[in-house]
């Protein structure tokens, strides 16, 4: 944790250097898409699509703040004496390292929290079932490579959390006002 606010704190200083050369700084929204998975899970790995949209404030080059809310479609797991079926959203509010290639290519990191809500039916084998609903907040990570061309930027990226190893890896769309 200490290294990450130490790299944090460098990258904030360093950026009025910059300044001058690249100003990237403005509100961006977009779409993406992909693939969600759950894997601790007594009964099986579960997995399937993700939509998502996001939207934050770009500081400067190096430094972003990002929402993003994310719909997790219906996944079932089963075993030989029960079978799961799961859905999910959550809303994530991350901060936005950015680390810059060059002016079209960048990567970055997103650290922050995510409240996650999930509804999940649970059928035993002889046919009863029970539901269980819930919400949590939970520490959420995640690593991407952007390409930025005009007002536009074409990313790909892998985020979750630790506590429930849950991940979606997704592509997206986004637009820089």
């Amino acid at each position: 944790m200490k290294q990450l606010i130490l790299s944090l704190a460098l990258i904030i200083l360093i950026n009025p250097i910059y300044a001058s050369e690249h100003d990237d700084s403005g509100f961006y929204v977009g779409l993406k898409t992909g693939v969600w998975e759950f894997t601790e899970d007594p009964i099986g790995k579960f997995s399937s699509s993700s939509t998502g949209i996001f939207g934050g404030y770009k500081y400067n080059r190096y430094l972003a703040i990002e929402l993003d809310y994310l719909s997790n479609t219906r996944a079932t797991a089963s075993n030989a004496t029960e079978s799961s079926t799961v859905e999910s959203n959550s809303y994530i509010l991350a901060l936005r390292p950015i680390l810059p290639l060059n002016d079209e290519w960048e990567l970055f990191a997103k650290f922050g929290v995510e409240y996650y809500r999930f509804h999940d039916t649970i059928t035993q084998i002889d046919g009863t079932s029970k539901n269980i609903t819930g919400e949590k907040n939970v520490y959420s990570q995640g690593v991407g490579i952007g390409w930025n061309k005009n007002n536009f930027q074409v990313r790909a990226e892998v985020q979750g959390d630790k506590e429930f190893d849950f991940r979606v890896y997704s592509i997206g769309l986004a637009y820089n006002f």
